[in-house]
């Protein structure tokens, strides 16, 4: 939520608040429903008093949305000049129902230029793996990279044919993760497509730092049951496992450790930077762990 003022303020930087833009926001923090409004008049902001899904929220604009394309992008979203020109121009060149741009977090690095499924067949059971391509590429300043057909579109940002998306029953309220699995699959499935425009580049602040207004929203969003749940939908609606054998709850349980229970229990400006001297500190003390165990480590020579 604290990002939803710089996501907005690059739009308009862009020259883009002269588009129909429409902010579907819960966990509203204090004074936002009138603050919001009056600093942003040219969007239109949907103050969902109930908890929405990343899915349920996209859901919402696609029902105002009276254009042929619409761009859902989260709110740590910022494009670099150009992006959705760009993704609109391959739309209508491909005839595509979504198109993704390359998405770059952290700084500087490549976290996905358009996503592939890599199913696992074990013991009768299929296991998904998600494979972000070119994933911990180094970027400057442009991606010379071919506009290629891909199996799904990160969430942090699509670009989509509105009407394509409906025809596909548009995106499941239910799943709190893989729902961008989940639409790649549904599009597909009524014979459209999706691509990835590399040349298109948006920057993702996800890793940026927790603030009292996120906590809630972080604390719901990866909630470890509510996944599972989602795995559990996805399989009776795919047949396939899309948990990575086991991959993606390791990732779950390390990326819930940037927030530790005291703010999660008391979400403070104190407890949250306590909290963060915390989890630095106990980053420190495990590189400094394998660094000593690298230098323990016995060699054996043989003669």
């Amino acid at each position: 939520m604290s990002l939803v003022p710089v996501c907005l303020d690059a739009l308009r930087e862009q020259g883009l608040d002269t588009l129909r833009v429409v902010a579907v926001v819960d966990e509203i923090p204090p004074g936002a429903r009138a603050s919001w409004p009056a600093r942003y008049p040219w969007v239109d902001f949907v103050f969902s008093d109930r908890p929405l899904t990343a899915g349920g929220s996209r859901n919402v604009v696609l029902e105002r949305m009276s254009t042929r394309f619409a761009a859902l992008l989260d709110a740590d979203v910022v494009g670099e000049p150009g992006w959705l020109h760009r993704c609109c121009a391959r739309l209508q060149e491909t005839g595509a129902a979504v198109v993704v741009p390359t998405i770059i977090y952290p700084k500087g690095i490549v976290h996905a230029a358009g996503n592939m499924e890599y199913p696992n067949h074990v013991d009768g059971v299929t296991y998904l793996h998600k494979e972000h391509r070119f994933w911990g590429m180094p970027y400057g300043t442009e991606i010379d990279l071919p506009s290629v057909e891909v199996d799904y579109a990160e969430f942090h940002c699509l670009v989509c044919d509105v009407e394509a998306v409906r025809a596909a029953k548009g995106f499941d309220d239910d799943l709190v993760e893989f729902g961008e699995v989940d639409l790649g699959r549904r599009v597909r499935a009524t014979g459209r497509e999706v691509w990835v425009e590399p040349r298109a580049v948006v920057h993702s602040n996800q890793d940026s730092l927790i603030e009292v207004e996120d906590v809630a929203l972080f604390a719901r969003r990866w909630d470890r049951d509510a996944i599972a749940c989602s795995r559990q939908h996805f399989f009776d609606t795919w047949g396939v496992d899309v948990g990575e054998e086991g991959g993606f709850d390791e990732f779950v349980s390390a990326y819930n450790s940037r927030l530790g229970p005291l703010p999660r229990h008391y979400p403070r400006e104190w407890t949250l930077k306590l909290d963060r001297k915390v989890h630095g500190l106990a980053i420190r003390v495990r590189r400094i762990m394998r660094r000593t165990s690298r230098a323990v480590r016995p060699v054996v020579g043989v003669s």
